[in-house]
């Protein structure tokens, strides 16, 4: 095979031959097993690991067949002369796809392709040539790395921080190469060891409950509910009221006995956190009187005890955020925002990043049997739904339980607009702005929009019109009428509280 390497001599990049058989040798030897596996371990989707272009041919078909066997279709037929059609992944199906394929000789044909499970001595042996492989590919990267940072530095005109953070990311897209695997271990129950549980399933009276926590009541009993175990995506165009209405959403939770950790990192912690308070208490301005200091003591202190704020504003480590929401999760939160998960420190076109940060915090949601908000923007132009303008990968769609939207009736605000800015110059009257925009103020102002919830049985698509109230970033059912006052939501629930322990 050809030398290949960029640094101007003889020497090749790192890599490992025997390694790279060895892998396959095994994954050919036991495929059902082994490919799931080794999937775990390589994250290029294209098999960029292997050094030699025969041996990602090889994976990819592998793990190409694998995926028709899953989706439920036959693979390849076996060659002529053969008894009977594959049901299975071995060397004649394996060869035969490569010779459709026409790769076979390409990878070496029948003769190569045959000599690599002769080359490891059992399956078992897996994880030994997997870590030599993923060890050479990362040496490799480094080198190429490298080499492209130190032709940049010479050329460099730009700001510095610029060029540190395409290196930190660099280094952050590697160190993922070295993630444990613990945890993702499967555990295998039969139906009777659900024991108890299950009985109550039929006969504890939750047969027909549909389980999860109920949505605030401007939704008017909207059929969705907030899940355990499960992730939602909260979708919709940069400064649209995403933020403010996931936020109300979250107080509701929070009255419900949900605890949450807020990781918002386009917001400082003290915006996010007057947000949620303003929302409590109704208002977002407090007189400075002992009434004003009581309520906003009183608001703390019921916030203090149901939230916890993720104190930092930028780019994140993924890895670093999940690591703090297992820790949070020891504490008793069931309840994890993200927002957004553009700043989870993986480039906008990284797609395999995005798919392995997409499955680590749904994976999180599963194991932990929390729920997790995963705020993201969607692109400004595109074609489809919300899900398909989704930024990133749609591997953020794929593992999220369930996809939302919000929107902002921008159409409304940009009629009324000359008539407010007449109102507050002076030039009409309070009663004449009334009147002239008597029609255009009866529209909704916010729109709650469901794209796709998982669970089998409940309502996939719909959408609930919201009023707002600016003045405590509250959210009003647009079926009934727009009212006078905002809501003191800890008042009201405290009194509830107070009531029942009467």
């Amino acid at each position: 095979m050809a030398k290949r390497g960029g640094s101007g001599n003889d020497q090749l990049p790192p890599h490992s031959v025997e390694a790279e058989q060895g892998v396959l040798g095994c994954v050919l030897l036991a495929p059902m097993d082994t490919i799931p596996r080794v999937r775990k371990k390589l994250r290029a989707e294209d098999g960029e690991e292997f050094f030699e272009l025969r041996h990602r041919t090889i994976w990819r078909t592998l793990a190409w067949m694998f995926d028709e066997l899953l989706a439920g279709r036959s693979i390849s037929a076996r060659p002529e002369g053969t008894a009977h059609n594959a049901d299975g992944i071995d060397m004649l199906t394996v060869m035969q796809r490569l010779k459709d394929n026409q790769n076979l000789d390409g990878v070496g044909g029948t003769a190569y392709l045959a000599t690599l499970p002769d080359a490891v001595p059992s399956a078992e042996n897996l994880d030994y040539y997997l870590e030599i492989l993923v060890q050479k590919y990362v040496l490799r990267q480094l080198i190429s790395r490298c080499t492209d940072v130190t032709r940049r530095a010479f050329e460099w005109q730009g700001t510095m921080q610029v060029l540190l953070d395409d290196v930190q990311r660099g280094v952050d897209q590697l160190q993922r190469y070295t993630i444990s695997d613990e945890g993702a271990t499967r555990r295998l129950k039969a139906p009777s060891d659900f024991g108890e549980d299950y009985w109550k399933a039929w006969f504890g009276g939750e047969a027909d409950a549909e389980p999860g926590c109920l949505l605030p009541d401007c939704f008017a009993g909207f059929p969705f509910r907030i899940r355990e175990a499960e992730m939602t995506l909260v979708l919709g165009e940069k400064g649209k009221g995403k933020t403010t209405l996931l936020s109300y959403i979250v107080l509701h939770l929070l009255r419900q006995d949900m605890k949450f950790v807020i990781a918002s990192f386009e917001s400082s912690p003290l915006r996010t956190l007057k947000l949620l308070h303003t929302q409590l208490i109704g208002t977002n301005r407090l007189p400075e009187t002992t009434q004003g200091q009581r309520l906003f003591r009183e608001g703390l202190a019921w916030l203090n005890s149901r939230v916890a704020i993720y104190d930092f504003q930028g780019i994140a480590d993924y890895r670093e955020v999940l690591s703090v929401f297992q820790a949070a999760r020891a504490r008793g939160f069931s309840g994890y925002v993200v927002d957004n998960l553009m700043k989870l420190g993986v480039a906008e076109d990284d797609m395999s990043g995005h798919g392995i940060a997409a499955n680590a915090f749904a994976d999180f949601a599963i194991q932990q049997a929390a729920h997790v908000f995963m705020v993201n923007h969607l692109r400004k132009s595109g074609e489809g739904n919300m899900r398909n303008r989704s930024r990133g990968s749609l591997r953020w769609v794929d593992a999220s339980a369930n996809v939302v939207g919000i929107e902002r009736n921008e159409k409304k605000w940009e009629k009324i607009a000359p008539f407010l800015d007449n109102l507050q110059a002076g030039r009409i009257s309070v009663d004449e702005y009334n009147e002239f925009t008597k029609e255009e103020r009866k529209e909704w102002d916010a729109k709650f929009i469901l794209s796709n919830q998982r669970l089998q049985g409940t309502q996939q698509n719909g959408s609930r019109a919201l009023w707002f109230l600016s003045r405590a970033s509250q959210y009003f059912d647009h079926n009934h009428p727009l009212p006078d006052e905002t809501t003191n939501w800890l008042q009201r629930w405290c009194g509830r509280e107070k009531e029942q322990h009467a």
